[in-house]
């Protein structure tokens, strides 16, 4: 576009252009979303509200018969177009849940008045508690805390309430937005509404909501629902397949609704859906086989079942496996009294599981067991077997500790780092002499590198008990190329006050392979250090889930009330400075302007009419 000398209005006009497209330009979207839902309907099916990603715009329309009536349009009053929306049947609310691409992040809940007035708008830490959110399953871009739950007006649609998940009710006016206080009655009226919605899900004619239903009578514990989902366990989504998958881990379609009836069953049940899980399992192809088991195990009688047994002989290598790892977890270490094979088996899974479940529900009469254990050719058995003793407490522990520490290999790296956890001040200074000795040199560490895998846990111990010289130890560990080294030593001088090391460590929590910035992120956990917090939220988006997995575990960590003032200060952040314009404003000046050059250009175009009339 040319401007000449002296147009003024266009160039105003095409000023006002750049300002409306840098303002209202397309948002990019995250973990490849695609497009927001176009509309979403009232239940009774007479109000719709459409989404305008382009002009970023909700519209609320009645149907009529000879089309549509406009309600209200409004800018989008989240960051991003809605992931759902609720209207009340008479169209005078809506309630818009979450964000289009980032679900959990920025405002979860809108409340919108009779004229699409923002009545009221909530953050997910308003809403639930920490603890929840942490919990909450999450990928890249989003907590999916609303997964499994149930949104919903209750009967006389004055309200809004949701149950998640976890079984957490929350109950909101929808006149004014405003959360209300659970008390007794409210919450029982809120909670029987919802569990007469999952009945009604759990007999509709529509697979998705039958799982839907099987979720929710789960996290409302409601145990009227069980005769509904044993007739689940035997639904007919499945007869129309006749095959054996043979790849076990993908999450198929078929049978999808049987096995959510039988994980609600052992929510609702507890050891007593056992009985149902192993019916199931008795004839079931590989595919459901590999499925129940695991479920089977989650009730914690796994041990009475026959079948079970009966596959951990299978010749299915996977299916086997499952069967002992199921054995071994449900019963405290029975089963494997009754099958020491297993901790010679050639599959060095079950061999390791074996030796795991053997010392993590060791009893007194397993020393003699784990004594020999120690003797095994595989130094993963030793290891387990040793982590046995020390759980027993044995009388004799120091001297296992020490005739152990001897050894050349990773039973005795347990040893030492054993006697140091105790406070032992010479296995200590053992300690850091070997991490000097190992890990200073980067020719010498990498000749002996087996003993990389632990360098964290040994930089842990000299956080915790900062030994004579560990600093001394530390710091040119700190320096050294290799990342596996550098992250633990850089945590563990953060943990002993070294502010330079802290800022390190923070600033390796967002680069770096996968575990190395896991590996950082834990120590910032260990560290607790508040200014960490920025980080540490950061981190729940990243793209690798056992980093979000030790961002979740390090903000647990956090002493709560630091927690608090941090999100306080965080939301006083996020608030528009009274200079500052908000999303409704912007528009205003726009129009101004807008205006502006199209009356001085309508003025332009008058004088020179009246210039050639004359």
């Amino acid at each position: 576009m040319r401007i000449g000398k002296g147009d003024t209005a266009s160039l105003i006009l095409y000023i006002a252009m750049v300002f409306y497209i840098g303002r209202w330009g397309d948002p990019v979207a995250a973990d490849e979303w695609g497009p927001s839902t176009p509309e979403h309907w009232s239940e009774n099916g007479i109000y719709v509200l459409r989404v305008d990603d382009d002009r970023r715009t909700l519209t609320l329309k009645a149907k009529r018969q000879n089309g549509f009536a406009l309600r209200w349009s409004i800018p989008f009053p989240q960051e991003h177009a809605p992931y759902e929306a609720h209207i009340t049947d008479d169209g005078r609310f809506v309630v818009l849940q979450d964000e289009h691409g980032e679900v959990g992040y920025g405002k979860v809940l809108v409340f919108l008045g009779a004229t699409g007035n923002v009545l009221a708008s909530y953050t997910l830490e308003d809403i639930i508690t920490d603890a929840e959110i942490l919990d909450a399953p999450s990928t890249i871009s989003s907590v999916w805390w609303s997964s499994g739950g149930l949104f919903f007006f209750p009967a006389q649609q004055t309200q809004f309430a949701f149950v998640t998940a976890q079984g957490t009710i929350r109950c909101f006016d929808l006149a004014s937005g405003r959360m209300l206080a659970l008390g007794p009655q409210l919450k029982a009226q809120v909670r029987g509404e919802a569990i007469q919605k999952s009945r009604d899900l759990l007999c509709s004619d529509d697979a998705g909501e039958r799982i839907h239903g099987a979720a929710v009578a789960a996290a409302l514990g409601d145990k009227e629902s069980i005769p509904a989902l044993k007739r689940l366990l035997d639904d007919p989504t499945a007869e129309s397949v006749h095959w054996v998958y043979e790849d076990m881990t993908g999450d198929h379609q078929a049978y999808r609704v049987r096995l959510a009836a039988g994980r609600a069953l052992v929510k609702l049940l507890g050891a007593n859906a056992a009985p149902l899980i192993d019916a199931r399992l008795r004839g079931a192809n590989d595919y459901m086989a590999y499925h129940w088991i695991p479920m089977l195990a989650d009730t914690g009688a796994a041990g009475s079942s026959e079948e079970l047994r009966k596959l951990t002989r299978s010749r299915n290598r996977d299916i086997r496996s499952s069967a002992i790892r199921a054995l071994l977890k449900s019963d405290g270490g029975t089963a494997l009294r009754q099958s020491m094979q297993w901790l010679r088996d050639k599959n060095q899974d079950v061999r390791y599981r074996a030796i795991r479940v053997l010392a993590e529900n060791a009893q007194e009469n397993d020393a003699a067991l784990l004594r020999a254990a120690l003797k095994d050719a595989d130094p993963v058995i030793g290891m387990w077997a040793l982590h046995g003793l020390v759980q027993l407490d044995v009388p004799d522990l120091d001297e296992v500790l020490r005739r152990q520490a001897q050894r050349d290999d990773h039973v005795g790296d347990d040893a030492i780092l054993e006697l140091a956890r105790r406070g032992d001040v010479a296995s200590l200074q053992q300690l850091v002499g070997w991490l000097d000795d190992r890990y200073t040199d980067a020719d010498k560490r990498e000749r002996r590198g087996r003993q990389r895998w632990n360098v964290s846990e040994l930089c842990k111990v000299l956080a915790a008990k900062q030994p004579p010289g560990a600093e001394a130890v530390l710091r040119p560990m700190s320096e050294t190329p290799y990342p596996r080294v550098q992250r633990p030593a850089l945590g563990a001088l953060a943990a002993l006050g070294h502010e330079d090391a802290l800022e390190r460590v923070r600033g390796f929590a967002g680069k770096g392979d996968a575990l190395d910035r896991a590996d950082a992120i834990e120590w910032l956990g260990i560290c607790k250090d508040a200014r960490s917090l920025d980080s540490l939220h950061a981190a729940l988006k990243d793209e690798e889930p056992w980093v979000r997995d030790a961002a979740r575990e390090a903000l647990k960590a956090m002493p709560a009330e630091v927690l608090q003032a941090w999100r306080k200060t965080r939301a006083q952040k996020m608030r528009p400075k009274p200079a500052e314009r908000t999303h409704d404003q912007s528009m205003i000046p726009l129009a101004l302007l807008v205006t502006l050059a199209v009356g001085i250009a309508a003025v332009g175009l008058l004088r020179r009419f009246r210039g050639r009339s004359s």
